[in-house]
């Protein structure tokens, strides 16, 4: 006949010995538990209990692991000690005890590892493990608290991963870490601005139709869907008013369906130049479509606008004039389908030809000055997607002899109203 077990998970030292009272007196009344195993309590000392008890061939103690097993007339009882830390000694004919609750409950963290060792994909965990090992080493006590009390797990992540030392560290290792990180904290900023978002189930319930019917509507650029992997994709509640999508919503995704969801998340959320400094969100819910319409024209494309005309005397002007020498690097981001070298003749750019007569190659003396070139024509978009940037490269170039150019930056032409970052190069051919 197999034994009868009871397994018990105690959270605290008294119920330790909670346990062992009620289990004796259910099962051995005729005999007292303090003649078998005794209990004492060092002084001061809430989270410590010590236990002794004779060696006998009638009581059995058994510790294995983080498991205390007692066996008693064909009865077992078990101890899951997850929390606590425990001693085991024999001292002459008594097997001695020593249970510390930890300070740290270990129990859910154990639990946690049982499930990475089932895991399909170790790599990925092991990875993911050491980083976690050196956030702890790097991170001062109190960034990991403020960390730990992020509402969800993504969050805990990110708040550790931008904690000043430790940005610094993965800027090191790898220079756009930093830019990455700062794109997901402004994602997690613009979810917060639209006031929270549907799943596909509560979207299509909220329009009265089926979820084929709102994929449809995803698909045609008709709404804005951010994708969730897995999850499937997370719908801005700020899109759905009186059960049906915010009127005109459609006319302006039109106008901005050659950009990415989050792009036009930031185009509505975000105060615009053109539009007074309004968001457009606010605009389209007043009902002024037609200026909404125009920024999303102007604002999200690589056009410039028109510039000044230049003084009438600009020819009289000596221009400034930089050497540069041989082995000096340029940098350049460009698009896929174009060689590093590349001199466009579109006309759309501000120093191109009118009239396509020369070519023009843009670049920066940095990196950085090369990205303010690709992506800083839209002013009123401060927001770069992923998707954007894998559509270009990042290139450097060297000059192999002398080149003579205009300082464009320099104060006379400023006086010219001519506007260009210090750090940019126009070479024309």
């Amino acid at each position: 006949m197999p034994a009868e077990s009871t397994t018990i998970r105690p959270k605290s030292v008294d119920e330790i010995q909670e346990a062992f009272t009620d289990w004796w007196d259910r099962y051995r009344h005729s005999r007292r538990l303090a003649s078998d195993i005794r209990f004492s309590r060092p002084s001061r000392s809430a989270n410590r209990l010590l236990m002794r008890s004779r060696l006998t061939n009638d009581v059995r103690l058994q510790l294995n692991k983080n498991e205390l097993s007692c066996r008693l007339a064909g009865r077992k009882f078990y101890l899951v000690l997850d929390d606590f830390d425990v001693k085991a000694e024999v001292v002459g004919r008594m097997l001695c005890f020593e249970f510390k609750l930890s300070k740290v409950p270990a129990r859910p963290l154990k639990e946690k590892l049982a499930i990475v060792e089932k895991t399909r994909h170790p790599i990925f965990f092991s990875r993911v493990l050491n980083a976690l090992t050196r956030l702890e080493n790097e991170l001062p006590k109190e960034q990991i608290h403020a960390a730990s009390a992020a509402p969800t797990d993504y969050m805990v992540l990110l708040e550790a991963l931008t904690a000043p030392s430790v940005a610094t560290q993965l800027t090191a290792e790898d220079p756009l870490a930093a830019a990455r990180l700062r794109g997901v904290e402004r994602q997690q900023a613009l979810l917060k601005k639209s006031g929270g978002v549907l799943r596909g189930q509560q979207a299509a319930e909220l329009l009265g139709i089926s979820r084929q019917a709102l994929d449809k509507r995803r698909r045609q650029g008709r709404l804005i869907a951010l994708t969730q992997g897995r999850r499937g994709y997370a719908y801005p509640v700020w899109q759905f008013e009186g059960g049906k999508t915010l009127a005109n919503l459609e006319k302006v995704l039109g106008r901005l369906r050659d950009h990415d969801p989050w792009m036009q998340l930031t185009f509505f959320l975000n105060a615009n130049d053109r539009l007074d400094g309004n968001r457009p969100l606010d605009l389209l819910r007043s009902g002024k479509l037609e200026p909404i319409l125009e920024a999303a024209a102007c604002c999200l494309t690589d056009f410039p606008g028109e510039h000044p005309e230049p003084p009438r005397d600009l020819a009289d002007r000596s221009p400034l004039l930089s050497e540069l020498t041989p082995g000096t690097a340029f940098s350049r981001i460009h698009c896929r389908n174009e060689a590093p070298v590349f001199f466009g003749k579109t006309g759309r750019n501000r120093f191109d030809s009118p009239n396509a007569k020369f070519g023009v190659l843009y670049v920066g003396l940095d990196v950085h000055c090369a990205l303010i070139e690709t992506f800083g024509q839209s002013t009123a978009i401060r927001t770069v997607t992923r998707r954007a940037l894998d559509q270009r490269h990042l290139s450097y170039l060297k000059i192999a002899a002398p080149l003579t150019l205009i300082d464009l930056a320099g104060r006379v032409v400023s006086r010219a109203s001519v506007q260009t970052p210090a750090c940019s190069v126009a070479l024309t051919r």
